[in-house]
Order: C-alpha cells, then sequence, then structure tokens
C-alpha cells in the first residue's frame, strides 16, 4: 500500500510539473486544470484567514489572476503549492492590513503604546522595489481589461477590487440589491477572465 502511495504521489507531482510547465508557454487548458486542483484549497486557506466567504472568494480570484500573470516567475526549486499558497496568503495579509488601516487610522496625537506600535509595524510595512513594481504593473494591466467591460459590469468591479468596498457599500451607493451587486460581479470575474486571455492571445 506504501508504494502505491509513492507512486500516485509522484505521478501527481510529474503531472503538476507537466501542467506547470504547459501553462508558462501559455496552455489555456493546463492552467484550467491547476486552477481546478487548488481552487478549494487556496480558497479555504483564505477564509481561514479573513473569516469572510465573499473577500475570501474575491481574493481567491485575485490570486489566481496573479499567478496567471506571474507563472512564468515560478522556480523548481520548491513544489508548486508552497509557491501559490505563499502567494495567496501574502494577498490575504495584504488586504487584512489595508482592512485595518481603513477601520484604525493612526492619529498624530495617539500614544504609542503595545497595542499602536503592533498596529504601526503592520501598516507601515511596504514590498520591495520589486515587488511593488510587479503590483503596480499588475494593477494597471488589470485597469485596463477591466475598462473593456459594459459600463454596469466595469463600475462595480472597480469598486470591489480597487477601492475595497463591501458588498452592501456598492449596493448603497448604486442604489441596488446586494444580490444584484454579486450577480454582476460574478459575471464580471468570468468576462474578466475571458478578456485576460484573449489579451494574451490564449
Amino acid at each position: 500500500m506504501e508504494i502505491d502511495s509513492n507512486n500516485e504521489q509522484q505521478n501527481n507531482n510529474a503531472e503538476i510539473y507537466m501542467l506547470v510547465q504547459r501553462s508558462k508557454k501559455g496552455d489555456e487548458k493546463a492552467f484550467a486544470v491547476l486552477m481546478d486542483k487548488y481552487k478549494k484549497s487556496v480558497y479555504f486557506l483564505i477564509f481561514k484567514m479573513v473569516k469572510d466567504e465573499n473577500d475570501a472568494e474575491d481574493l481567491t480570484s485575485e490570486v489566481f489572476s496573479k499567478v496567471f500573470f506571474n507563472i512564468e516567475m515560478y522556480a523548481d526549486t520548491h513544489s508548486f503549492s508552497t509557491w501559490l499558497f505563499k502567494i495567496a496568503s501574502n494577498h490575504a495579509i495584504d488586504f487584512l492590513r489595508r482592512k485595518n488601516t481603513k477601520q484604525n487610522p493612526l492619529k498624530i496625537d495617539q500614544p504609542l503604546n503595545e497595542e499602536t506600535n503592533w498596529y504601526f509595524d503592520i501598516a507601515s510595512s511596504d514590498p520591495d522595489p520589486e515587488n511593488k513594481m510587479m503590483i503596480e504593473q499588475r494593477e494597471e494591466a488589470i485597469r485596463n481589461i477591466i475598462d473593456l467591460l459594459p459600463k454596469d459590469i466595469k463600475v462595480i468591479m472597480k469598486m470591489r477590487i480597487f477601492d475595497e468596498l463591501s458588498y452592501k457599500d456598492i449596493a448603497d451607493k448604486l442604489d441596488i440589491a446586494i444580490g444584484t451587486v454579486k450577480a454582476r460581479l460574478f459575471r464580471g470575474r468570468n468576462l474578466l477572465t475571458v478578456l485576460i486571455k484573449r489579451k494574451l492571445n490564449l
């Protein structure tokens, strides 16, 4: 039984390696298979961190968009799942930092007790110059693609992704039902995936 288990693991590792290599060459189907294999695991990892189903769904989509744009940067020195989960974890941490910054702005006259020192360290953590450039390039690419979406969907996608508004805040601002917000975001994510593939000639 142990030998069979080892062989199964080796075959799975070989399949992942093949899918990654094909994805690096622009194989759309290979990347779709990778997503299917890891999407649930990434979602549950993020959900444990952010404690919100809607945020976890959005962040999971964003993680795979990030991987889609940067998969050529994956090196074979460690497993693909380790690389993927690290990206997912960092993305969730960045989201929580931004959320914390909005909910707990640091005031100039606020005493620097233990709590505020901890908060200040978290809020002031910046990515290194190389990662910051990558983030800016990715955001610019996504903004340009979102601009191609239908107006009603484009507005909601920008409010959710870039303004980081909650479903309720979006619904209130646009005077529409939360269900409509969710439906348009769902359609927007699907259209965004299609447009990304077209832009990269996949």
